[in-house]
């Protein structure tokens, strides 16, 4: 199998993309899910004009080398007990599976189709990162797996799959083990493997709240994905140490704050910290609402214009081809599949005080203004994508303005709301005009 996949948004270079490498944390999920499922991994580097591969390319991929090294550093499988439930005599016995060396192998009896080789550690051993791979040359065999950990006396499933073939890659949370089972459960002929290796990578923080505005005050979960490490954090922006404030439980925020945090096992913190930026708005802020002599009539005003567009900046409206009354912002009115824009016009109802979320999802470009105010900017020619803000805003009216455009090929638009409480908007009931 081959992936082919390109370290920016495009396969050439553009001098506008040079912001848009792809993260090492982006270039390591690709990395396990290609590399590490028996895939060659072609990752395109786009050569610009001086003829040179660009220095944030080149940053990015010694970021990368850097952190496999890190992760794949110590093989804790090595020099330890092993057995199996069968092995074939002369010289492939179940420590062949262990030693460090690509020739060797553990191959069963020739009608065996499934077999388990287990490894046990001196002491509960953290791990989290399990490497097998076949012995190619004799073919790809195996077609169901299942790797286990001994845990506090329980063996626990940390990962299952099919093939395994050159290598294959299987990531779970930390677990404190005394054992590691790896089961072939079913194979096309005698199960071999060549090598079975055990890494545990550097723990992982995470920041479970998932809001980001707040007006009084926010309460802020920390998580890992090794129970038993250390979450440093801080909340100036500042990189976490071992010195650090230590996360013992959720805390309130009642200032705007841009938290990172990593976590420590051993004295070695994460691969990267995990970091957000919280913003504290002013009740005093909030938009207030218009008000009507009388009720505003339900649904908002849609308006096509048959367009040849590749940004809504270019966008001066003109003679509309189409009007009429939609209960929601979507797709429908046009009068063709490509070269058209559509505005909604009208206004949103705030059920009650408080932070709204508006997101805008979109192919090609989308733009939402309130009170007159640019608010979501997903302009341009692109396939999907979603671009999401926030506005504080009192209950009631408030005027607002969609625009959307297709130049050719796929389409959508999507206008989701989530007001305060996290309560899911956007229904015919909130838009009228």
């Amino acid at each position: 199998a081959e992936c082919d996949v390109s370290i920016r948004p495009g396969w050439f270079y553009h001098p506008s993309e040079d912001g848009q490498v792809k993260s090492v944390q982006h270039l390591l999920g690709i990395y396990l899910l290609s590399v590490g499922r028996n895939a060659n991994l072609l990752l395109n580097l786009p050569v610009d004009r001086r003829g040179l591969v660009h220095e944030n390319d080149v940053g990015r991929l010694r970021e990368l080398r850097k952190v496999l090294d890190t992760i794949f550093a110590h093989d804790l499988a090595r020099g330890v007990d092993v057995s199996a439930s069968n092995a074939r005599a002369d010289g492939f016995s179940p420590a062949r599976a262990v030693d460090g060396d690509p020739e060797s192998f553990w191959a069963t009896t020739n009608a065996t189709r499934s077999a388990w080789l287990e490894l046990r550690f001196p002491s509960p051993t953290p791990l989290n990162t399990v490497v097998l791979r076949e012995p190619i040359r004799l073919g790809q065999r195996v077609k169901s797996f299942r790797v286990q950990a001994q845990v506090e006396g329980q063996w626990v499933l940390i990962g299952l799959g099919t093939t395994i073939g050159n290598r294959r890659i299987v990531t779970t949370d930390t677990v404190y083990a005394t054992a590691l089972r790896v089961g072939i459960e079913d194979s096309k002929a005698c199960p071999l493997l060549s090598s079975v290796e055990v890494y545990a990578a550097p723990p992982t923080a995470f920041i479970d709240t998932p809001d980001r505005d707040f007006l009084d005050s926010l309460r802020v979960t920390l998580s890992s994905d090794d129970s038993r490490a250390e979450i440093r954090y801080t909340l100036d922006g500042a990189e976490p140490t071992q010195a650090s404030p230590l996360y013992s439980g959720p805390f309130e925020l009642r200032e705007s704050a841009t938290l990172k945090a990593r976590a420590f096992r051993g004295g070695k913190g994460s691969l990267w910290p995990t970091e957000a930026t919280f913003k504290k708005h002013d009740a005093a802020s909030l938009k207030k609402p218009i008000h009507f002599v009388r009720k505003p009539e339900d649904g908002l005003l849609c308006e096509v214009f048959e367009v040849s567009l590749q940004s809504l900046a270019d966008f001066k409206g003109g003679q509309s081809t189409r009007k009429e009354v939609v209960s929601t912002p979507a797709l429908g009115a046009q009068t063709r599949d490509e070269q058209f824009a559509l505005r909604f016009s009208g206004v949103f109802l705030a059920p009650e005080d408080g932070l709204y979320a508006f997101s805008l999802t979109s192919d090609d470009g989308s733009r939402l203004w309130m009170h007159d105010e640019l608010t979501v900017d997903n302009d341009g020619l692109h396939g999907p994508a979603t671009r999401r803000a926030v506005v504080g805003l009192k209950a009631g009216y408030h005027p607002l303005r969609i625009e959307y455009f297709n130049g050719t090929g796929g389409r959508e638009l999507k206008v989701e709301v989530v007001g305060p409480g996290g309560k899911r908007l956007g229904g015919p009931e909130n838009w009228a005009h």
